[in-house]
């Protein structure tokens, strides 16, 4: 007669059920684990909070944090935005201000609403969410994730891309994520 075959997690129980002090540890970091995630949930909820409150900005929460934005046309030549900047500094990391946005910098949207863009979003999905969308030299209506950031809201930049067709102004796109 064959023996009887247990499954995995079964033979695991068993050898566990005689050793209540495994089995109390593995409780007690499942509880720390949980515990841990809470409170970094807090933390992040404390900071969205108090910097809303300090700024008096609209906050916004991204699916998935991420996503770029169409910021404007900046002249090299001329050190200035022949369209736009649709967005303004609300705090920033670095000592000294800049007409560029950097990376580490809150911005809130002015002027104009912007549209969150995600290379060939429609049909990949999240996949190309680092890839900045000059870089396919045109925008598909498959790249439009839908959403939209109102005037007022606020916003951290994750990265900055620059692309440009020789002797023209630079397309300034940035990748946004909720403010930390």
């Amino acid at each position: 007669m064959a023996p009887e075959k247990h499954p995995l997690s079964d033979r695991l129980l068993s050898r566990l059920k005689n050793r209540r002090v495994v089995a109390y540890l593995v409780v007690l970091s499942a509880a720390l684990a949980g515990m841990a995630n809470f409170g970094e949930s807090i933390v992040r909820l404390s900071r969205f909070v108090s910097a809303s409150l300090e700024t008096g900005v609209v906050p916004v929460v991204l699916p998935k944090d991420t996503g770029w934005i169409f910021a404007g046309y900046f002249d090299d030549r001329l050190a200035i935005y022949t369209e736009g900047p649709y967005f303004s500094v609300v705090r920033s990391p670095y000592p000294s201000q800049d007409k560029l946005p950097r990376q580490g910098e809150l911005l809130r949207i002015t002027n104009k609403e912007r549209n969150i863009i995600i290379a060939d979003f429609e049909t990949k999905g999240l996949t190309r969410r680092f890839d900045p969308p000059w870089q396919q030299n045109e925008l598909k209506s498959s790249d439009y994730t839908g959403l939209k950031l109102p005037v007022g809201a606020t916003v951290e930049v994750r990265d900055v891309s620059m692309g440009a067709y020789p002797d023209r102004p630079v397309a300034v796109w940035v990748r946004v994520g909720s403010p930390r």
